[in-house]
């Protein structure tokens, strides 16, 4: 059963066509692929590596915490509508995470920490009506996302991701220790946004993902790493996972036959954990392979096409979603997608017409059809 027994049309065929294409295709996708571009002659980096747009599109809802304020960024905001109702018009799926400041200091990303902050804003919370405010903004955003039949354009909603690291203010610690709060709290706070946008609000239109971060959990702790914070089967549609550790980052000092068989071996799992509640499987952020997994020029069809099609298991994680390209150049072993005329680009281009598919190749996810 989805989270919401309510799904506008759009979003429930959403995710039934996410459950037939398990095992058959995986997609790929890219963070504010439309915005942050390295090429700027070009509407999109990935279509001009490859001639195609990603299958899945990823957008943020970062800054909508200014929402009603004096100060709040509406043109920024209708850019994003208008770029996902492109993105939606040819056939993508979108998906939106929120790096959303501090709600008591203010701080953003690199500053984002306080202690009690998720206490702050929970019932009884000093903050809470400013947090009301911020998740009416993304309401009133869900609301305006209307495609030209006048349908409304579902979104994979990826709140609070990366909860078990140290870095943003809902997160609970790696593994053993506390940040700003505790796993009771986290989960309080997931459950209380996804009952105020489904209940309070009539938001329809989102399936949520949860996504911890891999790389705060040993692959032998996996089948309990991954559930440190989990808000429970009722609240979460996709089990997501964000994984920058096992693709070759620079602070992974195995071989690359290690490397490679850890990826192997994290999606197996991931898929394991999902299919053991019911749900379906995504990388809901994904680095870039690279020379450092013994792949230099052709780490996206050596690596990431090789370990995703590795069998019935890997199979079925849905897509990959690669960050956006505004930090390329400074962390090429981390973030983005190349060009085509980089190192990697020819690999790229290869890579767009494998298992992992991009726009050009995904069935009407909208739609009740056949997929293959």
């Amino acid at each position: 059963m989805p989270v919401d027994n309510n799904l506008d049309e759009l979003t429930q065929q959403l995710l039934v066509n996410l459950r037939k294409s398990q095992g058959q295709f995986a997609m790929f996708g890219h963070h504010d692929d439309l915005s942050c571009r390295r090429d700027t002659t070009m509407p999109s980096d990935v279509l001009q590596a490859t001639g195609v747009y990603p299958a899945v599109f990823g957008f943020d809802f970062g800054g909508i915490e200014k929402y009603g304020m004096p100060d709040f960024d509406e043109q920024y905001f209708s850019r994003q509508r208008d770029q996902i109702i492109y993105a939606f018009s040819r056939g993508a799926v979108i998906t939106m995470s929120w790096h959303s400041v501090n709600p008591v200091t203010g701080g953003g990303y690199g500053n984002n920490c306080s202690p009690d902050s998720v206490k702050a804003v929970l019932p009884g919370g000093f903050k809470l009506s400013d947090f009301n405010r911020w998740l009416d903004g993304v309401a009133d955003f869900a609301h305006s996302l209307v495609d030209a039949d006048e349908q409304t354009i579902p979104v994979v909603f990826r709140p609070l991701h990366e909860h078990n690291g140290d870095w943003f203010w809902w997160c609970i610690g790696k593994r053993d220790g506390q940040v700003d709060t505790d796993e009771a709290q986290f989960i309080e706070l997931w459950q209380y946004i996804v009952s105020y946008l489904r209940d309070k609000r009539g938001v329809h239109n989102f399936l949520y993902a949860n996504s911890p971060d891999r790389s705060c959990f040993t692959i032998d702790d996996f089948d309990t790493g991954y559930f440190r914070g989990y808000p429970g089967d009722d609240f979460v549609d996709i089990f997501g996972l964000d994984d920058y550790i096992d693709i070759g980052r620079f602070d992974n000092h195995q071989s690359p036959e290690l490397i490679f068989k850890d990826f192997q071996t994290v999606l197996r799992k991931l898929v394991e954990c999902a299919e053991g509640r019911n749900k379906v499987a995504a990388f809901t952020e994904v680095g870039t392979p690279n020379k450092l997994a013994g792949v230099e020029y052709n780490p996206w069809t050596g690596f990431l096409e090789r370990a995703a099609r590795t069998d019935e298991y890997t199979r079925k994680v849905l897509w990959y979603l690669a960050w956006r390209n505004s930090m390329t150049q400074e962390e090429t072993n981390v973030y983005g997608t190349p060009l085509l005329q980089d190192a990697t680009g020819a690999d790229f281009r290869e890579f767009s017409k494998g298992y992992i598919r991009f726009l050009d190749r995904i069935p009407n996810m909208y739609r009740d059809n056949e997929i293959d």
